[in-house]
């Protein structure tokens, strides 16, 4: 997924239910990596 690079920016961009299973599916790894 590539977006325009701005912090928050999915808020706006992505479906609130899309952001949720990303984050469940995939949360972990996005938080090692200091994306949450």
């Amino acid at each position: 997924m590539f977006r325009s690079g701005e912090t928050d920016g999915r808020k706006e961009e992505v479906p609130v239910g899309v952001a949720r299973t990303i984050e469940r599916d995939h949360g972990e790894v996005m938080e090692a990596l200091g994306y949450l």
